[in-house]
């Protein structure tokens, strides 16, 4: 193929046509309906950043089933593949099934995400791969409860005293970061933050260090 599809975004040694693609059989890793619808949408707004491997042995795919079904939903007649050398067919069959399990022995730390996807916004939450996501951007986070928030803005609508703590906690964990690279661990620095947010509130306008 000589034009690369404009989804692809990744290392490849060849465009291949998905037909010409052999999933392997014994793959245990299996993909729900809901899942495939997932990784189709994740790959059409985010296009395809790793590629398939095939093994040179066995000419069967060793990784990447579930992107090639994705593919497949949206319609896609190529994909990146890396044809790969493996020792032996043991070897081939761990390295499929250890591509998935490895993944799971990680935990996702959602508090994390909460703190700082209000730095890489805005995006659409869904391209995080996490159908039960709910962003909750003043996790560990809130400054002011709303009776605070009344006290300093005045006679302001909820929506207005909302985007107030939410300006606010991006301010906080912009300034957690500053702390966090001289050294101080993460609590340490929330507190830090906290207290400069705070000290900078009561001396001079409460909307100058947001704006």
């Amino acid at each position: 193929m000589s034009k690369v599809p404009g989804y692809v975004a990744c290392a490849y040694k060849k465009i291949v046509n998905v037909k010409d693609l052999k999933p392997n059989p014994d793959n245990p890793n299996e993909h729900s309906q809901e899942q495939i619808e997932w990784i189709a949408w994740v790959i059409k707004e985010n296009k395809i950043r790793k590629s398939i491997i095939v093994s040179n042995q066995s000419g069967l795919m060793v990784t990447g089933h579930g992107t090639l079904q994705g593919a497949k939903l949206n319609e896609w007649e190529f994909v990146p593949v890396d044809f790969q050398d493996f020792e032996s067919p043991e070897k081939e069959y761990a390295h499929m099934v250890a591509d998935n399990e490895l993944a799971r022995l990680a935990r996702m730390n959602r508090s994390k995400i909460n703190q700082s996807i209000l730095e890489h916004g805005p995006f659409d939450i869904k391209l995080l791969g996490m159908p039960d996501f709910v962003v909750e951007p003043m996790e560990r986070k809130d400054l002011f409860s709303e009776n605070q928030l009344n006290d300093i803005l005045g006679n302001e609508n909820y929506e207005t005293m909302r985007q107030f703590n939410s300006k606010l906690n991006r301010e906080l964990v912009r300034r957690m970061k500053i702390f966090m690279k001289k050294g101080i661990d993460e609590d340490k620095s929330t507190s830090l933050a906290k207290k400069s947010i705070i000290l900078t509130l009561e001396s001079q306008d409460e909307k100058s260090i947001i704006s």
